[in-house]
């Protein structure tokens, strides 16, 4: 990834770590469920893929414990001492550049990337080059496009901001709604074994942790897209509602894909 490709890059540093830091509490029970079943454990050596605020690499460096190597890589290393633990090696590299070796890691993890990459199917398939054979890519990623279920025009508001998240995503060279996509993304490439679930989260449990995410996320298509057109006083009210579940009820369909690379 380059800063060029990522819509993030100038998003304010302390709004940026907390919308990071929600990100992770509410996808980590997902990417980890899905690296248990791989077969994450000691000795393993692993690649987070955009480290962000770096939980998961702290995760994975625990479970390969004591002998296993977990390498850190992103564009942006503010957020580099947060992940700075035993067996974690923080890497300040766009993806492309990095080389590992061939063959030599066991398990490959990244979320929210793969929407930000113009080649990602070129990234995936150097990923596989990096797999030892029975190595597993295990990638999370949104499919912003997919409208929330919304209860009034405030909730049709939310849907027509993220879709202005999804062009200005899309102007970058991404693709906002690769999640849709990722099994066919990774049969392409040669892995096997692959499966794709989707989980989607209910704003009416008012659930703090998903409100949070949802309100830095609101933030951050504000500071990021033309929002001249609108009323002031809809977004304030909007943004007041989203903890609530009283506007948008459901949101964040979060797909997590594994696939091995063949023995």
């Amino acid at each position: 990834m380059t800063g060029q490709s990522y819509i993030f890059d100038d998003h304010a540093v302390d709004a940026e770590f907390r919308r990071l830091q929600h990100i992770e509490r509410n996808g980590d029970y997902y990417s980890q469920n899905r690296l248990r079943a791989c077969g994450i454990g000691p000795g393993a050596r692993c690649l987070e893929a955009g480290i962000g605020a770096g939980s998961m690499a702290r995760w994975m460096a625990e479970q390969a414990l004591p002998d296993g190597h977990v390498f850190g890589v992103d564009i942006d290393d503010r957020w580099f001492p947060a992940s700075e633990i035993a067996g974690v090696e923080c890497i300040k590299s766009d993806i492309r550049a990095f080389d590992p070796g061939p063959e030599s890691l066991d398990f490959i993890h990244a979320r929210l990337f793969f929407m930000h990459l113009p080649d990602r199917a070129d990234v995936l398939r150097q990923m596989m080059r990096w797999l030892r054979p029975g190595g597993w890519v295990v990638i999370a990623d949104a499919d912003i496009s997919i409208p929330a279920r919304v209860t009034s025009p405030l909730g049709e508001l939310w849907n027509e901001l993220n879709g202005r998240f999804v062009r200005a995503v899309s102007k970058l060279g991404g693709d906002a709604t690769i999640a849709s996509r990722l099994d066919a993304l990774f049969l392409d490439a040669g892995l096997v074994d692959v499966r794709a679930d989707t989980h989607y989260s209910s704003m009416l449990t008012k659930d703090p942790d998903m409100g949070a995410f949802l309100v830095s996320s609101f933030d951050a298509i504000c500071s990021l897209c033309d929002v001249s057109d609108v009323r002031e006083e809809d977004l304030s009210a909007l943004r007041a509602s989203l903890p609530t579940g009283e506007n948008v009820s459901t949101f964040y369909h979060l797909t997590v894909a594994a696939g091995r690379r063949p023995t």
